[in-house]
């Protein structure tokens, strides 16, 4: 699998000149041109903003050029302004020539450099007047000049790549490209992480690159990186989740150096890289001459084909439900806190089957809202299964279509320590709301399981009979018997 993040970047020169005996101000401009220096530096993550020149030379721009065309000075840049943000992000920076500094020389060409030396430059621009036309300063001896050098990225809005499917680590102060586009920090070792969690949550799509992963690759330095300059391109070596990495349904996959720090994060499918994943002859069952409920291997299988013996079933002789029975279709969603407080986890999502991960400690007056997602439109048989501690303690199950959580239906109700469950019918409720109202107990588990099959045949089987389905997922079911290969591109560009 193989995705591309696109960035394009410009900058801007904004002159100040001040004379200190009049007041008088000045303002120009100066537009450049991105050197191709530049891209050899981003594409290796090497700094890149650290000094501004200027010059006196003209001539005609040119992106292979590394100098400018007369260096007349060069000082190290300070900060200005950083702004950390889609779908631009912005990084200000200045020089100061003071009134007794370089006084008489007509200074017309500007350029940022990622260091003193001459031949360091990788922008490049002449100065303008209002009216876009050439121009030089004269220094004076009673002249402030200030440069200012703006660069931005244009990193597009959050659902721009792949429909939405795949978007930049958020919040921008999490994203780690940005943080050294903009020179908070130098761009650090990532890793591929995949979660069985889709990333969708009440608000949209969760923060960070994978909240909860059940898997991850080697790390990938800056220098493991395949470097093309002259395509503007990083891309990372191909790295394998091996046979027993990542094993479970992979819905998320993200690039990053933790849980909510990093590059990217997606959600499958994808179009045009993940559509889904099909599943040929699979074996769901054999018949005993009474059972006539069978499910795949994987939940939410979209079923096309079931067959007996290698025979193709006629499809009214079965009825297929939207999971298979024991499938949690809470699938991680991000609980609200509507009542009361949490602690300890702090909202972080909740977990499926991974014991004791992400303890919750719920106030005795807590409500959490859980946005279950998609689940069956209609009547659902299931079950509440919530593991937590204290004898005493007692936790409500609701649901509702609504999305404020309000109008909701009691469902079923637990009470004791650790793993307890309550069978109940649901009418596939969208929003569900978890309540306690005696102890305060510590929730580490939330499972809303479906309780009936997915292939539920009118007549049993007969017994020795071989049940196999054909049937696709739009996830990635990995396991044993499985590896699975991630890359990732970022391309750069020069802006409008």
């Amino acid at each position: 699998m193989k995705i591309t993040g696109k960035t394009n970047i410009k900058n801007r020169f904004d002159i100040e000149c001040k004379d200190i005996r009049t007041g008088e101000v000045q303002k120009f401009q100066a537009h450049n041109i991105v050197l191709d220096q530049m891209w050899s530096r981003l594409v290796n993550f090497q700094t890149y903003f650290t000094n501004i020149h200027f010059g006196t030379g003209t001539g005609t721009l040119n992106p292979a050029r590394t100098s400018l065309f007369a260096h007349l000075g060069t000082k190290a840049a300070t900060n200005v302004s950083r702004t950390r943000a889609l779908p631009t992000s912005s990084w200000m920076r200045q020089i100061v020539l003071m009134p007794e500094e370089y006084v008489g020389k007509d200074i017309t060409e500007v350029g940022i450099a990622y260091g003193s030396t001459t031949s360091y430059l990788v922008t490049h621009a002449f100065l303008e007047d209002s009216e876009g036309n050439p121009i030089s300063i004269t220094k004076t001896d009673t002249m402030v000049v200030t440069i200012y050098a703006t660069i931005f990225f244009e990193l597009g809005e959050l659902e721009d790549m792949y429909g939405g499917q795949f978007r930049w680590v958020m919040p921008a102060s999490n994203n780690e490209l940005i943080n050294y586009l903009t020179g908070v920090a130098s761009y650090p070792a990532q890793r591929f992480m995949v979660t069985q969690a889709g990333g969708f949550a009440t608000d949209g799509y969760h923060e960070g690159c994978a909240p909860i992963r059940h898997g991850q690759s080697a790390d990938i330095t800056p220098t493991n990186w395949i470097k093309d300059s002259a395509a503007k391109k990083a891309t990372t070596p191909k790295m394998r989740l091996g046979i027993n990495d990542g094993n479970d349904a992979i819905r998320g996959i993200g690039l990053g150096s933790t849980n909510d720090k990093g590059t990217f994060r997606g959600q499958l499918p994808i179009a045009g890289v993940f559509a889904g994943h099909e599943i040929e002859g699979e074996a769901v069952g054999i018949g005993d001459g009474e059972a006539v409920g069978f499910n795949p291997a994987w939940p939410y299988a979209n079923i096309s084909a079931v067959y007996v013996d290698g025979v193709l079933v006629d499809p009214a002789d079965y009825t297929l439900g939207p999971t298979k029975k024991g499938t949690n279709i809470f699938l991680f969603r991000q609980p609200v806190v509507l009542a009361g407080s949490i602690t300890t986890g702090s909202g972080r999502d909740l977990t499926n089957g991974q014991e004791g991960y992400d303890v919750i400690n719920m106030s005795e007056d807590c409500v959490l809202g859980i946005d279950a997602g998609a689940v069956a439109p209609s009547a659902l048989s299931a079950k509440l299964r919530i593991a937590f501690t204290g004898g005493t303690d007692k936790i409500a199950l609701r649901g509702t279509n609504n999305p404020d959580f309000s109008g909701s239906v009691f469902l079923a109700e637990v009470q004791g320590s650790y793993m307890q469950e309550a069978d109940f019918e649901s009418p596939g409720y969208r929003y569900y709301r978890v309540e306690t109202s005696q102890g305060r107990p510590q929730l580490r588990e939330v499972y809303l399981l479906t309780a009936d099959n997915q292939i539920t045949f009118t007549a049993p089987p007969a017994e020795g009979a071989i049940i196999t389905a054909d049937y696709t997922v739009d996830y990635i079911p990995k396991d044993e018997n499985h590896v699975l290969d991630l890359q990732v591109s970022i391309q750069y560009g020069e802006g409008a």
